[in-house]
């Protein structure tokens, strides 16, 4: 059984005025649809869930489709920027092989976690992201000190653990759409 998303709150939300999606400019309704369709909550929603939810806002098929077309040019447009992001970190980062002092665990989306796992304990860079993770795996902290990069974006991680402090080495941690609300980690 399916189970029916529940609207992520929009910025700028009428609702609690009394002015409905019905009152909004069409613009508008596709714009939240957007914001709707491309929050992290959502991703692990199938369209014809995400669809129903739009229909029973009053969208129109017209604006549903135009919405989902956008949000997955969105989604598309940040995940083509984190790959590129990835690959000018592991350009500047040189490798073992060059100079003993760098590897890399940037494992296919498909690659079961555990053998990603282990392979990260001799990394300094890990790329985990899109494995519906709800929460980062406390073996990363537990055995792989010389972490310099974490990357575990696109996966439903909704508080950072204070056990990533036990990574001295981490300089950069990317958690693009991963909906963190936990905000008691401060940057270094």
């Amino acid at each position: 059984m399916s189970k029916t998303p529940n609207k992520p709150a929009a910025k700028g939300s009428d609702e609690k005025n009394g002015q409905g999606a019905e009152k909004r400019p069409p613009a508008d309704l596709v714009n939240i649809a957007v914001a709707f369709l491309t929050h992290p909550e959502m991703q692990n929603y199938s369209e014809a869930d995400k669809t129903k939810f739009l229909k029973s806002k009053n969208l129109t098929d017209a604006q549903i489709k135009k919405a989902m077309k956008l949000a997955e040019e969105k989604l598309k447009a940040a995940e083509e920027k984190e790959k590129a992001a990835e690959a000018a970190k592991a350009k500047a980062a040189p490798s073992k092989a060059t100079n003993g002092a760098t590897t890399s665990v940037v494992a296919p989306e498909d690659e079961p976690l555990e053998d990603v796992l282990e392979k990260a304990q001799i990394s300094d860079i890990l790329s985990i992201k899109r494995r519906s993770l709800k929460e980062i795996p406390q073996t990363i902290f537990d055995s792989n000190q010389n972490l310099e990069i974490l990357i575990v974006s696109f996966n439903p991680i909704a508080k950072i653990p204070d056990s990533i402090k036990s990574l001295s080495r981490l300089r950069r941690f990317h958690a693009f759409g991963c909906g963190l609300t936990d905000k008691s980690i401060e940057p270094v």
